[in-house]
């Protein structure tokens, strides 16, 4: 098993603004908390689920579209996309990137932070990727990632990897922060 870490000042990545009730209470948040602000809350996760089963989902992130991942199940605080091993994604082995795997399980994790609706920008703090077995050419790779926001300002996630033949690639483990 191989251990890569890395810290906040050397990968800090925010996210998109989203919204939860839980985390952040606002006036206006009161102020529009009826029946329709209900709807309007699980427009995020409606529009996440309405492109399950849809090879290279919308999104506007640069890395999501070059691994066309395809969504396989969105629920809050839950996301599991389905990636295929390209060549363009292996080493002069055939074998995947270390790197590859890590954009795979991060873009899981924060397809997860979406499906909740968060009112507060993240950064991530820290990240730990354990390796576990490796993948090859044409291989699909499934991440399956989730979201705990149990703390009021801080995210904690993980993703598990695995392929086809339910093997575990490898665990990615952060801590999401607030700012």
């Amino acid at each position: 098993m191989v251990r890569f870490q890395a810290i906040a000042e050397t990968i800090t990545s925010p996210i998109r603004t989203i919204r939860h009730p839980l985390l952040h209470v606002s006036p206006l948040y009161h102020a529009r908390r009826d029946a329709n602000a209900l709807v309007m809350d699980q427009l995020r996760l409606r529009n996440i689920r309405d492109q399950i089963g849809q090879p290279g989902y919308a999104s506007l992130s640069p890395t999501a579209l070059w691994l066309c991942g395809t969504i396989v199940d969105a629920q809050p605080g839950k996301a599991s996309i389905k990636f295929v091993v390209r060549r363009e994604m292996t080493d002069e082995y055939g074998l995947l990137h270390m790197g590859i795997l890590s954009s795979m399980a991060s873009e899981s994790l924060l397809m997860s932070v979406h499906t909740l609706d968060l009112d507060l920008e993240f950064h991530c703090e820290e990240i730990n990727l354990e390796l576990h077995d490796h993948a090859g050419l044409a291989q699909v790779i499934t991440a399956i990632a989730e979201i705990d926001c149990s703390e009021n300002e801080e995210l904690t996630g993980s993703c598990r990897l695995h392929d086809e033949h339910q093997r575990l690639l490898g665990t990615l483990h952060c801590r999401l922060l607030a700012h």
